[in-house]
């Protein structure tokens, strides 16, 4: 959208939590160009998604992002990725810098003050999904896994 390849796409919000809120860079980015709109969303139907998706369901209130009533949206989680077959020696390091360097992130840009140590193990989906690694990490971290 922003380089006028596409004409519409679908973004959630980032993590919405904050206070203030600062969205993710390309959520800040397709929010000042011309057209941007949130599109409310069915509460139901985003728990439903969430069983097997990394959103959920947050309610914005008049101000945020310039509405004018309060409205339903997704919400995403700030998520890594690594393949099950990644080392889990190397897995749980990249984990453990996460977690004890979370509260640098914002320096690098605002956006990243949503890496909190004791939400980074915040998913709406089973725990299955989590390589081993992470999983012992939090376990010993005492972070708690889930909402």
């Amino acid at each position: 959208m922003v380089d006028g390849k596409v004409d519409a796409c679908a973004q959630t919000l980032g993590d919405t939590s904050l206070k203030p809120y600062v969205p993710n860079a390309s959520v800040h980015e397709l929010q000042t160009q011309k057209g941007f709109h949130i599109i409310p969303m069915d509460r139901e139907t985003l728990k439903k998604a969430a069983a097997t998706q990394l959103i959920s369901s947050v309610e914005l209130p008049v101000g945020i992002l310039g509405l004018t009533k309060p409205i339903i949206a997704s919400q995403n989680f700030n998520t890594w990725a690594g393949c099950p077959e990644l080392d889990s020696e190397i897995a749980y390091e990249i984990v453990k810098f996460i977690a004890e360097h979370a509260t640098e992130f914002a320096s690098y840009d605002k956006a990243l003050g949503s890496i909190r140590k004791d939400s980074l193990a915040d998913f709406t989906i089973p725990p299955v999904v989590l390589h081993p690694a992470a999983e012992k990490y939090y376990k010993e971290a005492k972070i708690q896994i889930g909402l």
